[in-house]
């Protein structure tokens, strides 16, 4: 075999060996790549199920305190439509709501502020 022969087949061994190199480093790179999505994978569903979990929570918190917030809100804007009505404001002792009921304690110098204590304007 002459040289240049021999040159010519260690240079295309040499090429084939780098090919081959390359291509298992492809695949191992795929194969991470690979593992590395399942594993990111279940984590990113995981923080899912607990971020859904913690929404459902809240959500249940939430719809558990509304008739609270409810009648909180609605104390609230009842006594501030008595102080704001003429002659009333300091003739309510209280004002208590209760599933929506709401229950008014003081005292009204004649019926008619009494009547306009009962029929107190809420603007919604």
């Amino acid at each position: 075999m002459t040289y240049d022969r021999r040159q010519s087949i260690s240079r295309s061994f040499f090429f084939l060996q780098t090919v081959a190199l390359a291509v298992s480093l492809a695949s191992i790179d795929k194969a991470f790549e690979e593992v590395d999505q399942y594993y990111f994978g279940q984590a990113a569903n995981e923080a899912r199920k607990t971020v859904e979990q913690a929404n459902d929570a809240v959500s249940e918190k939430v719809t558990a305190s509304s008739p609270a917030v409810d009648n909180t809100t609605l104390a609230v804007r009842v006594n501030a439509a008595l102080n704001a009505a003429p002659g009333l404001e300091a003739s309510i002792v209280g004002v208590a709501t209760r599933d929506g009921l709401v229950t008014l304690a003081g005292t009204a110098d004649n019926a008619t502020k009494r009547d306009l204590a009962k029929q107190p304007r809420i603007e919604r």
